[in-house]
């Protein structure tokens, strides 16, 4: 085990960010205080400021600030009264500050933070529980790279030389391994496990073809020759991913549960299972670990003006730690809404919302869910099927919204099968909506109904557009990498044609495929909308999914589907020796026949494609979901029923987490969390080392696969949860927001 004194820092600060000089070198201060009669009595008994030793770290861009985490762990107070009752002293505050300015920079015990060039001076004060004061400073330099470190990184030796086809973990040895070192097996670049050293990277290599592969090193000084490469060799056979095929059962288990027409399907940070219809409704359900429905509840109905709201998709904020009553936010619209109103007000096609509600666990039939408030209203609706739809969170609390186009490809006209209504400020993109701001305004208002093209933004300025050129994509997926994705629905040949400029009009389109679409903050993807159009002219120029050269600002799809390609879904479990984690997974409707569920294989970083979307299971459903335990469920909304695929694999015989949920929680910790795996029903779960506030048994027998609930600790960025005894996660699978 490792000492707690010198190196506990270095395991602590992010790779490729700090070197750390002369921490292993001081010895650690205080220790155990001893007992009161032993004490000297000019001994000072209270507390006492310990901050880490002086950090020297290199920075490899000179503009860039560089982080490390401090370390005030240290700090102790050593005052003892033997009582009764006895009482210990302990550090209850700290503050971190510049000690030339004053400025305060943090009051955690350990904080990450970040410093330019030179050195600054910190200073840590201390209080502990009889209030007593003690300071003490430390210091961090960031300095440029020393000359002997500007070279080019060399291989001495790989081990192991062997690994399975499905990937393992190896050891990199060489030199110069500074300026954010990788490898590369056969071309595809894998990041350190750990953080690094000048000599030595450990990284997890990626599924690979039996045979051999390359192995190099890459810094930001230089590659390794390919002709000094290590070879790697994969034996062995790959990995069997098999899955099972079935649905939601009803209680007994005797056939399929039968749910509404269920458009949106998310899991709760509470572990039940959400669903938002057509008829504008959310339900709850109880569901088992054998994919039984033990229990369902519901909201009342959405209504406006009399009419229902249809529910278009769902989402739960990860800063939120009230696991016993969430709080979910749902995308609702009229539909058709030329239609439906009969002719209607000019303000119609504004109908869209985001609609806060509360799930209450001590209801488990009826009403259980009770709606707020309403979040964001007047998004856009088109007089069809288009408007907001998917909702996903930022990790910093943003809510991320889709909405819909409300052309078919940039221009309408009065009658077109769109509904003639032409796309206004907020429509065909991605929005991000800050309702976590002090005043936040969601009520978007506009300066002209009668002509959506020309109208303008007036109110709700807390809702902006984040990306432009999303047609309807009802998905909105932020991978574990930080890659975020969304399949998006083509153009369709008859419901109107093409935008060439922002006053000229090409031919209808033919049916296109839908595309898949990693998107930026500021990207356009290629649906026009002329309203914008009117600043940012890229916005008035139609590009079809076959247009595959980014231009004019434009950003082409990563890859294509067969329409109606809805549904995505990241795989994360760690089944099949890690064969599919990290792979996104889509899913196109199935109306009444079956539908098509697709693989696309993404490269380590998860952030490029490395294989096309291949089809990896024909059924499927309108949207997807991935549980802890690896399942895929999909809610099939005209047959009524959720399809549930179940990965089969083994017993492996020792204990491992094979998924967590949520994936994501606050810093603060103090949210449940479910962890899923093989033989971890009796052990307590680790979130980043850390164990569980507590842990209770969820499902499972001591032997065989299982679940355990924790209460989460306090921590922040990525980690990986275990369980004590067991193995090694390669892979991040929670996140501190």
């Amino acid at each position: 085990m490792m000492a707690r004194c010198g190196c506990g820092l270095a395991r602590r600060v992010f790779y490729g960010v700090a070197t750390l000089l002369a921490a292993a070198a001081v010895g650690c201060p205080g220790g155990d205080a001893a007992a009161p009669s032993q004490r000297p009595q000019t001994f000072d008994h209270r507390a006492h400021a310990v901050p880490n030793p002086p950090v020297t770290l290199t920075t490899w861009v000179p503009r860039q600030v560089t982080g490390v985490v401090l370390d005030g762990s240290r700090s102790h107070s050593h005052y003892f009264v033997t009582g009764p009752p006895s009482v210990s002293g302990r550090i209850v505050s700290y503050r971190w500050t510049n000690a030339a300015t004053g400025v305060l920079l943090s009051t955690y015990e350990k904080p990450y933070l970040e410093f330019g060039l030179g050195t600054t001076r910190l200073k840590l004060t201390v209080v502990d529980n009889t209030g007593d004061v003690a300071s003490a400073q430390t210091s961090v330099t960031v300095r440029l790279p020393r000359k002997w470190q500007d070279q080019p990184p060399t291989i001495t030796s790989i081990s192991p030389t062997t690994v399975p086809a499905s990937g393992g973990i190896i050891t990199v040895r060489g030199t110069n391994f500074y300026n954010w070192p990788r490898v590369r097996v056969d071309g595809v670049e894998v990041v350190p496990l750990d953080p690094p050293t000048a000599t030595t990277l450990r990284v997890q290599v990626p599924p690979h073809p039996l045979g051999v592969a390359g192995v190099v090193v890459a810094t930001g000084f230089g590659v390794v020759p390919w002709s000094q490469r290590r070879v790697l060799r994969y034996t062995g056979n790959a990995p069997t991913v098999r899955f099972k095929q079935t649905w939601l059962r009803n209680a007994k288990g005797t056939g399929p549960f039968r749910t509404s027409q269920v458009v949106a399907l998310r899991i709760g940070p509470d572990g039940m299972l959400y669903t938002g219809d057509l008829g504008a409704r959310i339900k709850r359900m109880n569901v088992t670990s054998d994919y039984r429905v033990t229990a369902v509840c519901e909201s009342e109905q959405l209504r406006a003006d009399g009419l229902k709201r249809s529910v278009m998709g769902i989402a739960f904020n990860p800063r939120d730690a009230d696991n016993v009553k969430p709080r979910l936010y749902a995308s609702t619209a009229v539909l058709f809404a030329k239609s439906r109103y009969n002719g209607g007000k000019p303000t119609d096609w504004a109908n869209g919302k985001v609609e806060e509600l509360v799930s209450d666990p001590s209801v488990r039939s009826g009403t259980c869910i009770q709606w707020v408030a309403t979040v964001v209203s007047g998004l856009p609706v088109s007089a069809h099927d288009h408007s907001p739809s998917g909702l996903e969170f930022t990790h910093g609390g943003a809510m991320l919204i889709q909405s819909g186009s409300m052309t078919n490809a940039g221009v309408s006209k009065p009658g077109d099968l769109m509904g003639g209504i032409p796309d206004s400020p907020l429509s065909a993109a991605v929005l991000i909506a800050y309702i976590n701001r002090p005043g936040f305004d969601g009520a978007v208002r506009y300066s002209d109904y009668v002509n959506p093209e020309r109208a303008s933004q007036v109110s709700g300025k807390g809702v902006e557009v984040y990306a432009s050129g999303i047609r309807n994509a009802l998905s909105l997926l932020i991978h574990s990498s930080g890659a975020m994705y969304t399949a998006d629905n083509s153009a369709n040949q008859g419901f109107g044609a093409v935008s060439l400029t922002c006053n000229s009009a090409g031919s209808q389109p033919p049916d296109e495929p839908d595309r898949l679409l990693r998107i930026f903050r500021g990207g356009y993807y290629g649906t026009p909308n002329r309203n914008r159009g009117r600043f940012d002219r890229r916005q008035c120029v139609y590009h079809g999914p076959d247009d595959t050269v980014a231009t004019g600002g434009y950003t082409p799809p990563l890859a294509t589907f067969v329409s109606s390609t809805n549904g995505m879904a990241e795989y994360t479990a760690a089944r099949f020796s890690n064969a599919i984690r990290g792979d996104l997974f889509s899913s196109k409707a199935a109306f009444h026949g079956k539908g098509t569920l697709y693989q696309t294989r993404l490269d380590q970083s998860g952030k490029r494609t490395r294989e096309p979307p291949s089809v990896f299971w024909k059924d499927s459903g309108l949207s997807l979901v991935v549980d802890a335990a690896g399942s895929m469920l999909m809610a099939q909304t005209f047959k009524k029923r959720v399809l549930v695929l179940r990965p089969q694999e083994p017993n492996p015989g020792y204990p491992v987490v094979v998924g967590v949920h949520p994936p994501r929680g606050p810093s603060r910790g103090g949210n449940v969390m479910l962890v899923v795996g093989w033989r971890v029903a009796n052990r307590r779960p680790l979130v980043g080392g850390k164990a569980c506030t507590r842990s209770w048994l969820a499902w499972g027998t001591a032997l065989g696969e299982g679940a355990v609930y924790c209460e989460v600790p306090a921590g922040r960025g990525q980690v990986r949860v275990t369980v004590k005894g067991g193995r090694p996660d390669t892979h991040f699978n929670y996140r501190y927001v």
